[in-house]
C-alpha cells in the first residue's frame, strides 16, 4: 500500500512538473501568431519568448536604414507596455523549409499599412524570429513611406 501511494505521488509530481515546464514551439505558425499578438498588444513579455537575442529590426528612414537590436526593441515595448494597436492584420508565408521561414505580416491601420517581413529560424528547442524588416505604406498603395 505504501509503495502504491509513493508511486501515485511520483506520477502526480511528474504530471505537475510537465505542465509547468514551458513547451517548445515547434509550429512556426504559432510563433508568427504570437508575434502578431505581442505587437498588437505591445506585450514585451510575449516578444521576449518569441524573438532571438540576436534579432535585428530594420526600417527605412529617407535614404538610410534604421537598425534596432533586441534590447532596443524590447526596451521600446517596455516603455509602451500593453498599449493596444488599433489595426487588423493578416499574414502569409513567402518561403519555408525545415529550418527557415520568411513571412509577410500586414498590420492594417486606418491611414497606412505596416508591412513586416520576418525571418524565423528553428532553434534547438523552438522557432524564433531572427529578423524583422518594416515598411510603412499608405493605404491602397505599394509605395513605401519613409520616416522623417
Amino acid at each position: 500500500m505504501k509503495s502504491l501511494k509513493i508511486s501515485l505521488l511520483m506520477t502526480l509530481l511528474c504530471i505537475v512538473l510537465n505542465v509547468q515546464a514551458e513547451e517548445p514551439v515547434n509550429d512556426y505558425n504559432l510563433v508568427i501568431k504570437g508575434f502578431i499578438e505581442g505587437y498588437i498588444n505591445t506585450d514585451y513579455r510575449k516578444m521576449e519568448k518569441l524573438v532571438s537575442r540576436g534579432v535585428v529590426e530594420k526600417l527605412p528612414r529617407e535614404k538610410s536604414v534604421l537598425v534596432n537590436k533586441y534590447s532596443e526593441i524590447i526596451g521600446l515595448m517596455k516603455t509602451n507596455n500593453m498599449t493596444k494597436q488599433d489595426c487588423t492584420w493578416e499574414y502569409k508565408i513567402l518561403a519555408e523549409n525545415e529550418g527557415l521561414v520568411i513571412a509577410q505580416i500586414d498590420f492594417n491601420f486606418e491611414t497606412h499599412t505596416l508591412r513586416e517581413f520576418i525571418t524565423l529560424e528553428r532553434g534547438a528547442k523552438s522557432w524564433l524570429v531572427t529578423g524583422i524588416n518594416k515598411f510603412f505604406m499608405p493605404v491602397a498603395s505599394n509605395k513605401v513611406l519613409s520616416l522623417n
